[in-house]
């Protein structure tokens, strides 16, 4: 072979993308792509042994929100140090572009718009936006930040992309970005007619400038309000552009501000499969997760769903699916049970306080019937519990830390059933024992039997809903807020190092990361390893891997990635992360 190829990487172990067994092979890369694969040894500029080790396509994170972040993180040190090569942004409804009139708070801009604006009782809050208008932001922003917020349309902000960062970007246009652009302030009702055109102008623009659809957030302002004819609208629209639909479907009680109590997730779903069967829209579901953690036998609640989801399929809907790596818990989970009553805790002077506090007189009571009642002082889904909006909720988490040690271990449900008493008094009560007691999903990296039946599907791909971040970067909340989730910064690779056999073999693992995605998005020369394919790639010693899951610490490397390309640079080369912004925008 005469070529001389930039980089060999030898005798290594390659999996491929497709769920095909690993074979033991040697692949090198010229030019950003894969130049060869083969028993052959090409002549190349750097020669790696991969003897021991396994290579694969780059991870993509399907359901990421790093378009917001991206542009301050550039080097996305957080996605490069775990594998991940291209995040899809612009989920739920949510975006940092277009934005020529209007800007949406994502949690993340929370410092820049304290600048300009007081923030809600309980703090952040991904369900409620502060809107301001662009111009009054920009100023705010590059101050926090020390980068420019200069975009307006989604083809300025893909230059900015474009610029340089570390990772590669795929973006969703948000529905309630949009919807503010046209309506502004004055989002909380239906749209009219000509409101309804400008939306639809807006939609097509954005996936014409390289937008890979338009997603929805039902459970979030202000794209909650928007009324059946105008979600209509916007599927056949994307349908006409061959795009996808990225749903977060109901999930919460609550639309248009106002409470169903009857409404359970798999309603906000069923929504969903009616509007992609009436479409022909390409409907993707994210974060199937917690569907039915309410639900006594939650597997066979899943497996129905997948019945059901097969069912419309058959019927000629266009639908795929991804679900959550299941002990990430999403950007922002905090681990002590108090952040649940942040203003109590503000009010009382603290923790202790407040855990003093609840041992005197009636005031658990006090506070157990306000929460009971509805009248939580906090806004904010991270610092409120509410029981009429979210009934069950809190019964699957697991108690990790408490002086208390009986109870560690044991999930919230238990205790209820144990004590006598529902989720708010139990809650109430542990604070009392200890101020500082911590609760997570499940305990060692262990899963939910509902996400056992997802990520057993052939078809589902897998997601973090994280923002990549530079590890020990400024906290882009104020101090005292909340961490980000530690294993935000590791979930890809506890997800290759704890899953069990049983839910498939280690190169389907890889396929849900990489393969499935890509095919998903309609991509043919990412996900994969093959020649001339996209060099975007990650070398991995699987005995090596750990996450390195720390609340304390959250902001943490994992161990066991040796080598991360991005088009066909080195983005981490042995263990080290090299600074280099060598991604791009991608679009379907």
């Amino acid at each position: 072979m005469k070529d001389m190829m930039d980089i060999l990487f030898q005798n290594g172990m390659l999996i491929d993308g497709t769920g095909k067994p690993a074979i033991n092979a040697n692949l090198a890369v010229k030019d950003g792509r894969i130049a060869y694969i083969g028993g052959e040894t090409p002549n190349a500029r750097e020669i790696i042994d991969a003897d021991g080790l396994f290579v694969a396509p780059g991870f993509i994170d399907i359901h990421s929100h790093g378009d917001f972040t991206l542009p301050v993180y550039r080097q996305a040190e957080s996605a490069i140090g775990q594998g991940i090569t291209t995040v899809v942004g612009g989920n739920c409804g949510m975006s940092p572009s277009p934005c020529p009139a209007f800007y949406s708070q994502f949690p993340f801009e929370e410092r820049a718009v304290a600048r300009i604006l007081p923030m809600p009782i309980g703090g952040i809050n991904p369900g409620f936006v502060q809107v301001l208008p662009t111009e009054v932001l920009r100023p705010a922003y590059r101050e926090t930040f020390g980068e420019d917020l200069d975009w307006k349309s989604f083809a300025e902000y893909a230059d900015h992309i474009n610029q340089g960062t570390g990772v590669n970007l795929a973006a969703y246009a948000g529905h309630g970005q949009i919807r503010l652009q046209v309506m502004g302030c004055d989002y909380a009702r239906t749209a009219t007619e000509q409101e309804r055109k400008e939306i639809l102008r807006l939609c097509e623009k954005t996936m014409e400038e390289g937008a890979i659809g338009i997603s929805l957030g039902l459970d979030y302002e202000p794209g909650f309000f928007a009324d059946d004819e105008e979600l209509e609208a916007i599927a056949k629209c994307v349908a006409e552009k061959s795009k996808i639909l990225a749903v977060h479907w109901q999930q919460r009680p609550v639309r248009a501000g106002k409470l169903n109590p009857q409404h359970k997730p798999l309603d906000g779903i069923m929504e969903m499969l009616e509007l992609a069967k009436k479409t022909g829209v390409h409907l993707h579901l994210s974060h199937l997760f917690m569907v039915f953690a309410a639900e006594k036998d939650s597997a066979a609640c899943a497996q129905d769903l997948l019945k059901c989801i097969q069912q419309y399929r058959e019927m000629g809907a266009h639908i795929t699916y991804d679900t959550l790596v299941s002990y990430t818990g999403g950007d922002y989970f905090y681990p002590k049970i108090g952040q649940r009553f942040q203003p109590y805790v503000v009010q009382a002077g603290g923790l202790k306080a407040f855990s003093d506090a609840l041992k005197v007189g009636n005031y658990r009571n006090m506070v157990a019937a306000d929460i009971k009642a509805g009248r939580h002082p906090s806004a904010s889904v991270m610092t409120r519990i509410d029981p009429q909006t979210m009934p069950g909720f809190g019964r699957s988490m697991v108690i990790t830390s408490c002086c208390e040690k009986a109870v560690i271990g044991k999930s919230i449900g238990a205790l209820c059933d144990e004590w006598k008493c529902d989720v708010v008094d139990v809650l109430l009560k542990l604070l009392a024992m200890d101020p500082y007691v911590c609760w997570n999903m499940w305990t060692d990296n262990s899963i939910s039997p509902e996400s056992e039946v997802y990520l057993s599907q052939k078809d589902m791909a897998v997601g973090l809903d994280v923002s990549p971040i530079n590890y020990n970067s400024t906290a882009p909340f104020p101090e005292g807020d909340y961490p980000e989730n530690c294993k935000s910064t590791g979930a890809y690779c506890g997800f290759v190092k704890y899953l069990k056999s049983d839910l498939g073999t280690l190169e389907h693992r890889i396929a849900q990361m990489t393969g499935i995605p890509a095919g998903i998005l309609g991509w043919k020369d990412r996900g994969v390893l093959e020649k001339d394919a996209a060099a975007d790639l990650v070398v991995f010693n699987r005995e090596k891997l750990d996450p390195r899951e720390d609340f304390l610490h959250p902001q943490m490397q994992p161990c066991g990635i040796e080598h991360v390309l991005v088009q066909g640079k080195f983005a981490l080369k042995s263990g080290g992360l090299t600074g280099g912004l060598y991604g791009k925008i991608v679009s379907v």
